[in-house]
């Protein structure tokens, strides 16, 4: 299962991403799923890449540009933040702390 999300990922990095918060969307499922232990089904991180297309999205761009480092993603962001805006559940049991590098 991991690696048809991870080919998935490296398919919609490579191919469907046009903005940084369609790009976002992409790193940030990697990292839930490096970090946090969630996996983020392929139909969830396609609709985040859908959801953030058009216009809908433009105000958030420079926001997104601006955190997109996966550095910032572990600093900024907890595991149920992640899973929340990619549209995966988080486990019940599973960590919910941020995961912060010193």
């Amino acid at each position: 299962m991991r690696h048809r999300t991870l080919a998935f990922l490296f398919l919609a990095w490579g191919g469907g991403c046009h903005n940084s918060c369609q790009a976002l969307c992409v790193r940030l499922a990697n990292v839930v799923e490096t970090d946090c232990g969630i996996t983020v089904p392929a139909e969830d991180l396609a609709e985040c890449i859908e959801q953030q297309a058009g216009s809908e999205s433009r105000d958030d761009r420079k926001t997104c540009r601006t955190s997109n480092a996966k550095s910032e993603i572990r600093d900024e962001w907890t595991c149920e933040d992640m899973a929340y805006f990619i549209g995966a559940a988080a486990p019940a049991d599973g960590p919910t702390q941020e995961t912060t590098t010193e």
